[in-house]
């Protein structure tokens, strides 16, 4: 499982070309190498990118974060070809969830998005875990699959 991460914001008006290739070697570069060398090391098995909904919906002054996970939402789907027949490649790509600890905008998240999801409550960690879990060991014929997990938020 690809989980690793950069989120910062950056504002096409001031972003520098170290800050988008940080952002790019972390989200998307790393996590193709990564398959890579798995790939040909394993027989049978099941890589997973964990995308955001932002990859097909772009987060304002979040310029280098968006374009890192769409390229890596294309990523998966190209390496499911790539890999095949006996490595499975596909996303989870979640929405806002809100996690136990060190959250700042937890009071925000809980009220005033949780208000606009179809299904009025918040995701949790284990909502990601148990995609996870389906893709990797419950849907051995799925494959260049990206699953949104995320209250239905990409409906708005």
């Amino acid at each position: 499982m690809n989980n690793a991460s950069v989120f910062a914001p950056t504002d096409l008006k001031n972003i520098s070309a170290t800050e988008i290739r940080r952002t790019l070697d972390i989200n998307l570069i790393a996590p193709i190498l990564l398959s890579k060398n798995m790939a040909f090391q394993k027989e049978k098995s099941s890589i997973i990118n964990i995308l955001d909904i932002f990859a097909v919906k772009p987060l304002t002054d979040y310029f280098s974060y968006t374009i890192s996970k769409a390229g890596l939402r294309m990523a998966t789907k190209a390496l499911a070809k790539e890999l095949g027949p006996n490595i499975r490649v596909n996303g989870v790509s979640p929405g806002i969830i809100i996690w136990p600890e060190g959250d700042v905008n937890k009071e925000f998240m809980s009220t005033d998005i949780v208000r606009g999801l179809p299904l009025k409550k918040k995701g949790e960690p284990s909502d990601i875990a148990s995609a996870c879990y389906f893709l990797a060991e419950a849907a051995p014929f799925i494959t260049g699959e990206i699953v949104t997990v995320d209250g239905g938020q990409s409906l708005n």
